[in-house]
């Protein structure tokens, strides 16, 4: 369930007319490296957002689905698709992949019905299905950092560990902290025993029939830290998947089917079922969460902002306020030439108005999808970046620090970017009040080491909008570290 806060945070973004006619075009030219440029040809979009995208690319008598994400994200698609396939789990083949490019090219099985009918055969055959799928990922914990390092940098989760992660994702408002409290209980009390790599937000939609089995066709979340049983919540009560609610003695009696099939995991049905209650209701809580969110700002993501303030346009300017702009202004008109890295770049034109004014400096476009014509186009993620340490003369990074859940393991990441003595400008919308009893970012924004890295923090109001603006300051060669037990 905790891989769907990150989730729901970027689903509910809407994407502009710009930003489509990008990613098709980056579709495209991916699709022409691998000799599927023909006349005639149609790249139909299935699911779009700024994480990934998914096409159906028709040409003559060939069908296929081209899904395009994050070069990390399509190295592990890749990973748990060739894991599951030596264990005889069944999958989309892949036809091409370049997990570079963030590219792969798999044989289309053709439609799912959205909102599909509640149909108790075909619904007892996927759980079977996740049974099987389950037993296939565990695995011992050796294994698991060998095959899948990246998702295995934080640990494996104890019943302690995963109801602590709850409790503080979860727990914040007082009129739900009981019922926070006891779904912690009863989901840490279904953890396995060893390491299983859990694939996330299971939904009917992602199930294809294939000769009559069913097939998952959506591999793009994982986790070591998800339980099991949360695959059946999302199935079950994931909304708008089914054209009506399941009825309670259908959710019954797959719960029964799924606890006979499993052949490597012995639970008592009522302690499974108290558990299902429990991720049942937190994924209520994360999708209420997404709705409060989306009542606040429903436009699409700005990708296209121009450095300087003018009428009608989105700026660089307006989100970092009137003083940050200055001594931004003031660094860009040093003398020399600077490396200058927009982190969230979108189209890029901040980044052309900055090569127009100062010509001199070296500009870098970091971003999921950059503009085709972005100065220094780099595709990248905020939780890997690409960049050398110690190269940045300067960075910007406009309303993308919202939209990521490990705020200060990134902040931690761009200071390592930066030479002693460069800085970092940020501006963010916090969508999400603080928790209760955790520090807000000023606060943890004043606990760094070394000390003053951020001199300076302000707030403006930008169409309604309340936006927290920062300057980051690189003062020697120290990492950066926050002072408190949160990191």
């Amino acid at each position: 369930m905790l891989s769907l806060i990150p989730q729901a945070r970027v689903k509910r973004i809407l994407l502009s007319s710009v930003e489509v006619a990008c990613l098709e075009r980056r579709a495209r030219e991916y699709l022409a490296r691998c000799g599927l440029a023909a006349a005639g040809m149609t790249v139909e979009p299935l699911a779009l957002s700024d994480v990934s995208q998914t096409y159906r690319v028709c040409s003559g008598n060939t069908h296929l689905i081209l899904k395009v994400a994050s070069p990390q994200v399509a190295s592990l698609c890749v990973r748990i698709h060739e894991y599951l396939e030596r264990r005889h789990i069944e999958s989309p083949a892949i036809l091409s992949s370049d997990p570079e490019r963030g590219a792969i090219l798999y044989c289309d099985l053709g439609r799912a019905e959205a909102p599909a009918r509640p149909d108790e055969a075909e619904l007892i055959a996927i759980v079977r299905y996740l049974a099987r799928l389950h037993d296939a990922c565990q695995m011992k914990q050796e294994e698991a950092h060998s095959l899948f390092p990246d998702l295995t940098a934080t640990g494996f989760p104890s019943p302690a560990r995963l109801a602590a992660e709850i409790l503080l994702t979860f727990g914040g408002a007082e009129d739900r902290r009981g019922k926070v409290l006891e779904a912690a209980e009863a989901l840490a009390a279904s953890v396995a025993n060893s390491p299983m790599l859990v694939i996330s937000d299971i939904k009917r939609e992602h199930f294809l029939f294939r000769d009559g089995h069913p097939v998952l066709v959506d591999l793009e979340m994982a986790s070591f830290w998800d339980v099991p049983i949360a695959n059946l919540a999302t199935l079950f009560s994931f909304p708008g998947q089914f054209s009506e609610p399941l009825p309670p003695s259908l959710r019954a009696t797959l719960l029964a089917e799924y606890v006979n099939s499993r052949q490597t995991a012995s639970a008592r049905i009522d302690l499974l079922r108290r558990a299902l209650d429990a991720a049942d209701f937190l994924l209520r809580t994360t999708f209420s969460r997404a709705a409060s969110c989306g009542a606040v700002e429903t436009s699409p993501m700005v990708r296209s902002r121009r450095l300087h303030a003018r009428s009608g346009e989105w700026s660089i300017e307006a989100e970092v306020g009137p003083a940050h702009f200055r001594e931004l202004i003031s660094t860009l008109s040093q003398k020399g030439r600077l490396r200058v890295v927009d982190i969230g770049c979108g189209s890029g034109a901040a980044l052309r108005d900055i090569a127009s004014g100062w010509p001199q400096h070296q500009l870098v476009g970091l971003d999921l999808n950059p503009g085709g014509d972005a100065p220094g186009a780099i595709i990248g993620t905020a939780d890997q970046l690409p960049l050398a340490s110690g190269s940045a003369a300067l960075v910007i990074c406009v309303q993308l620090l919202q939209y990521l859940p490990e705020k200060l393991n990134f902040l931690k990441a761009v200071y390592d970017v930066l030479r002693p003595g460069a800085k970092a400008f940020f501006a963010m919308t916090e969508h999400f009040a603080t928790p209760p009893g955790l520090p807000s970012l000023p606060e943890f924004l004043s606990a760094s080491e070394p000390p003053d890295v951020f001199p300076s923090v302000s707030t403006v109001w930008v169409a309604g909008r309340r936006v927290t603006s920062f300057v980051m300051v690189r003062s020697d060669d120290r990492p950066l570290t926050f002072r408190t037990w949160f990191t």
